[in-house]
This record gives structure tokens, sequence and C-alpha cells, in this order.
């Protein structure tokens, strides 16, 4: 009974490592196109930083990105090789022996719908370019609200007690208005502010 009990356990662990090697074998594969899709990327950037429509910012993220996928990649080789050497040694073969089988494809779980504006999202919040034309929109767009606060008149209500011969006790309401003297000013620089997020929209867009 317990020989038996060993043997299925065996035959457990050899399956468990068999999945195990088309898991890392599929991760391999992936890690690697992401990484090749890094590098198209950053030729198309480099192209356009040349041509002066992009920051120095995005080629030198770019190249960022592939090192950090070249140190995956070489991290999922060595995975996947330990998986080939379990297998190899739970069936009797060695690691060169096994690389010679075609291995099947692990099954592709289902991924959840994303909607368009969900994984542009998701995008966005991985890229470093993006968080810093959105940290200087909201300088900006705080500078614009102050801008404004200035532009706008301030207005002022005062109640007073008098005394009339006439009339006797009495109250009076009086209103004042301040306009800014430097209303010229703060239009122009609203108006400067405005073209300043127009142009970091524009930028956004051509990320």
């Amino acid at each position: 009974m317990l020989a038996r009990e060993r043997v299925r356990l065996y035959r457990y662990e050899t399956m468990a490592a068999y999945y195990r090697l088309l898991f890392q074998s599929a991760r391999h594969r992936l890690l690697h196109k992401w990484l090749q899709k890094a590098e198209a990327r950053l030729a198309m950037v480099e192209k356009r930083y040349e041509s002066g429509d992009v920051a120095r910012v995005v080629p030198q993220e770019a190249k960022r990105q592939i090192a950090s996928r070249r140190r995956r990649v070489l991290e999922a080789e060595g995975a996947m090789s330990n998986a080939y050497g379990e297998l190899a040694w739970r069936l009797g073969l060695t690691p060169e022996a096994l690389r010679r089988y075609d291995l099947p494809a692990l099954p592709e779980p289902q991924e959840p719908k994303l909607t368009r504006e969900a994984a542009l999202a998701q995008s966005a919040a991985c890229r470093l370019d993006l968080k810093a034309i959105e940290l200087k929109r909201r300088k900006l767009q705080l500078a614009l609200n102050h801008a404004k606060h200035l532009l706008a008149p301030r207005g002022d209500v005062a109640l007073t007690g008098v005394h009339d011969v006439t009339y006797g006790e009495g109250y009076k309401l009086s209103f004042g208005l301040d306009m800014p003297l430097q209303r010229r000013a703060y239009e122009g620089e609203s108006q400067a502010l405005r073209a300043q997020m127009a142009s970091l929209a524009w930028a956004k867009k051509e990320l």
C-alpha cells in the first residue's frame, strides 16, 4: 500500500514538473516578445527625437525599459533551464535530450475584457514620460486657477449703525468693489498658461 502511494506521489510530482516547464517556456516566449516590442518602440522614438517631436526623456525611458526586459528574459531563461533539468531527471533523460521534443502550448487563461479607456489608463500609469506631462499639467492648472482668482473683482459689504436727527437710530448698508489694477497682466498670464496646457495636451496625444 505504501509503495502504491509513493508511485502515485511520484506521478503527481512529475506532472507538476511537466506543467512548470510548460509555464516557464510560455513565460520565456512572452517576455521575449515584450523585449522585441520595446526594441521596436526605441527605434521609433529615436527617430522622433531626432526630428524634435519628443523630449530626450522619451528615448532614455525606452532604453531603461529595454534593459529591464532583457534582465527578465535572462531570468526566465534560467528558470526554464531549471524546469527542463527537473523534468528530465524525473523521466530519466538528459536536459539536452528533452529539449529535442516540441512542447505543447500552455492553455491560455481567459483574459478579462478591458475597455479601450481602461487599457490606455493602465498603460499610461506605467510610463514615466506621461507621468511627467501629467505633473506639469497639474502645476499649470494650479497656476491658471490662481490667475483666475486674481482677475476676479473683490466685493465688500458693510453694515454700520448711524444716528439721524430726523429718523433717529438706523443702519447704513454700503457696497464696495475692488477691481484688480493689473488685470491686463493677469489676463496675459492666463492666456499663456492656457497655451502651455494646450501644448501639453498635444504632446501627450502624440505619445
